[in-house]
């Protein structure tokens, strides 16, 4: 698994609204504000959240990342305006044998095009094994 997730958060629907047209994006997930949360807690704010890029290889998803995000400049969509909260999540699974280790390689270009938009990084490992993958 390599899966790059764009999640949004506002205290302002409209907002969001507005910016999932804009993304011309079918959301994964929504959630309203005051919804139940994970771990007996409640949202904050509401959200959406959209798979942006899913390769078969590290290398591949920062390809489609990077394809993604610069769409997503020359949009000029603001990820930072009206109380939003953006936050592109990158996973990836380590441990079997197709992809025992790891890396992902975000170049200083990348870094900066994320903290121009406003958009926070959050990078996860996910264990797994192929035994997991063959019971899947």
């Amino acid at each position: 698994m390599n899966v790059a997730t764009l999640k949004i958060s506002s205290t302002n629907d409209q907002a969001l609204d507005s910016l999932q047209t804009t993304l011309n994006l079918i959301p994964k997930a929504t959630w309203k504000k005051g919804d139940s949360a994970p771990r007996g807690s409640f949202y904050q704010s509401s959200g959406r959240s959209f798979t942006i890029a899913d390769a078969a290889s590290p290398g591949e998803l920062i390809k489609l990342i990077r394809t993604e995000l610069t769409t997503f400049r020359n949009s000029t969509v603001c990820f930072s305006g009206a109380e939003l909260l953006t936050e592109l999540s990158v996973g990836i699974t380590v441990g079997d044998s197709l992809q025992f280790v790891a890396s992902l390689e975000f170049t200083p270009t990348d870094l900066s095009l994320l903290a121009e938009m406003g958009i926070h990084l959050v990078i996860c490992a996910y264990p797994t094994s192929d035994e997991a993958n063959e019971k899947s």
